[in-house]
C-alpha cells in the first residue's frame, strides 16, 4: 500500500544521493592520486607527504 511504499521510496532517494555523494568523493580521491603519482618521481617522498597532509587541513 501507499503507507508503506512511500517512505521506503523516500529512503531509496537518500541511499541514492549518499552513494552520489561518495562517487563525487571517490573521484576526487582519485584526481589526487593521480596528481601526487605525477610529482611523485619529481619530489621526496616525504614532501609529498607534508604537502598532502597540509592540503589535507585546508580541504
Amino acid at each position: 500500500d501507499i503507507q508503506t511504499d512511500f517512505p521506503f521510496h523516500l529512503l531509496r532517494l537518500k541511499v541514492d544521493v549518499e552513494k552520489d555523494k561518495l562517487t563525487v568523493l571517490l573521484q576526487d580521491c582519485q584526481g589526487e592520486l593521480i596528481r601526487e603519482n605525477r610529482h611523485l618521481p619529481s619530489m621526496g617522498s616525504e614532501r609529498l607527504v607534508k604537502e598532502h597532509r597540509v592540503g589535507m587541513e585546508w580541504g
